[in-house]
C-alpha cells in the first residue's frame, strides 16, 4: 500500500496515476472532507497536456502580458493562452477521478511522525492515533509540509495575498498586467481578469507584513470583493527528493518555479514522475531529471531579476518591447524551448542579455 500525505493536486494526481496503475492508494488530509482552500490560479496550457480537465474549469483565458516598470513598458502576446482556473475546482476534479480509480481518501487526519527508521508511520485523527507501514511514503502535504519539517528538510518559503476586484471599464479584454516594483518586494505584482468584469490583484512577497502593506500600496482606496493567501515553497536543488521510503512531491518537494512562484504545473509534473518511478519500479530521481532542469533555469532567472533595481527593470522592458517572439516560449518549457531564442530572434536574445547583465 502506498500512504499519501495530502489531498493537494500533486497528491491526487499521483494517488490517481497510482491507482490505474493497480497500486493500493490511501490518502490522508489533514483538513475535514470539503474544507478546501479557494485561490484562483493561472496556468499555461501545459495543464490540459497533463490531465485532461472539463472545459468549465477554465474561468477565463488570458491572452497577453503588459510589463510595467515606473513607466517602461512591454507587451507580450501569448501564442496560447494562459487559463485562469480556481484551485478548488482543480482539487475537486483530480479528487474525484482518484476516488474513481479506487483511492481512499481520509479527511482530518493530521501526520504525526515517523518511526522504525521511516518504516512507521503516525496519524493522528477523528479515530485516535494510527500507525501504518506502507511500501512507500509520498508526501504532498504542502509548502508547509511536517513530513519534511519532521526530517530536517527546510525549504524557503514566500507569501502570495490576492484580492479579488472589479476591473475598470476601460481595461483590455484577456489581458494581465506584472508590475515590478523592488520597492515593494523583491518579486512582482499582478492583476489577471478571471471574468469580463472582475479580476484578481497580488503581489508575492518574503512574508505577510510585506504582501500586506506592498497590496494595500496598489490597492488604495478600492474596493475588495475578498482576499485569498497562500504560502509557496521555494525550489532548493539541493533538497533530496526522496529519503529512505519518503517521497516529495508538488510543493512539499520545492517543485516550485521561483521565477514566477508558479507551481501547480511543476508539481503535477513532479506527481507523475513519481507515479512512474514507483510503477515501472526506476529511481524516482532519474524520472525527474526533465522537471529539475527546468527548476534550474528558472532558479538562475531568479538569481539574475534578484539583481536588479528599478532602472535594472526599466532597462529588460525596453530590451523586451516587442515581445512577441517572448510570447512563443511556454514558462512551463524554458528548457525545451529557451536554447531556440537566440535562433529564432537573435536581436530580441541581444537586446535582453544586455539589459540582465547591464552591459
Amino acid at each position: 500500500m502506498i500512504a499519501i500525505i495530502g489531498a493537494s493536486s500533486s497528491g491526487l494526481f499521483a494517488a490517481w496515476l497510482l491507482a490505474q496503475g493497480g497500486v493500493e492508494v490511501e490518502v490522508f488530509e489533514r483538513n475535514p472532507q470539503g474544507e478546501i482552500s479557494s485561490r484562483r490560479l493561472i496556468v499555461t496550457s501545459a495543464l490540459l497536456k497533463l490531465v485532461d480537465l472539463p472545459d468549465d474549469l477554465a474561468l477565463y483565458r488570458v491572452r497577453g502580458y503588459e510589463l510595467l516598470a515606473d513607466g517602461s513598458r512591454a507587451f507580450i502576446p501569448l501564442k496560447v493562452p494562459d487559463i485562469v482556473i480556481e484551485r478548488r475546482d482543480l482539487i475537486l476534479s483530480l479528487l474525484q477521478r482518484a476516488e474513481g480509480a479506487g483511492v481512499k481518501v481520509h479527511w482530518g487526519w493530521d501526520f504525526a511522525g515517523l518511526g522504525e527508521g521511516g518504516r512507521l508511520v503516525r496519524l493522528r485523527g477523528p479515530e485516535g492515533e494510527l500507525l501504518l507501514t506502507p511500501s512507500r511514503l509520498i508526501a504532498a502535504d504542502g509548502a508547509q509540509s511536517a513530513v519534511r519539517r519532521a526530517l530536517r528538510l527546510p525549504l524557503p518559503l514566500v507569501f502570495i495575498l490576492q484580492a479579488k476586484v472589479v476591473l475598470s471599464p476601460d481595461h483590455p479584454q484577456g489581458l494581465a498586467r506584472i508590475w515590478f516594483r523592488p520597492e515593494l518586494t523583491p518579486y512582482f505584482l499582478w492583476l489577471f481578469p478571471d471574468s469580463d468584469s472582475t479580476g484578481v490583484l497580488g503581489v508575492i512577497a518574503e512574508g505577510r507584513d510585506q504582501a500586506e502593506a506592498a497590496l494595500q500600496r496598489v490597492l488604495g482606496t478600492g474596493e475588495v470583493l475578498r482576499y485569498e493567501e497562500g504560502v509557496v515553497s521555494l525550489y532548493d536543488p539541493h533538497l533530496p527528493a526522496e529519503l529512505g521510503r519518503v517521497l516529495f512531491v508538488g510543493d512539499a518537494a520545492g517543485h516550485v518555479k521561483v521565477s514566477t512562484v508558479g507551481g501547480t504545473v511543476t508539481g503535477l509534473r513532479g506527481a507523475k514522475a513519481c507515479a512512474q518511478a514507483i510503477l515501472k519500479g526506476t529511481p524516482y530521481q532519474r524520472r525527474l531529471v526533465p522537471l529539475k532542469r527546468e527548476l534550474k533555469i528558472h532558479l538562475w532567472l531568479r538569481k539574475l531579476l534578484n539583481r536588479m533595481d528599478l532602472d535594472g527593470y526599466r532597462r529588460l522592458l525596453r530590451a523586451a518591447s516587442d515581445g512577441t517572439s517572448l510570447g512563443r516560449f511556454p514558462r512551463d518549457h524554458l528548457a525545451r524551448h529557451l536554447p531556440l531564442l537566440p535562433l529564432r530572434a537573435p536581436l530580441l536574445s541581444l537586446r535582453l542579455l544586455r539589459a540582465l547583465f547591464g552591459s
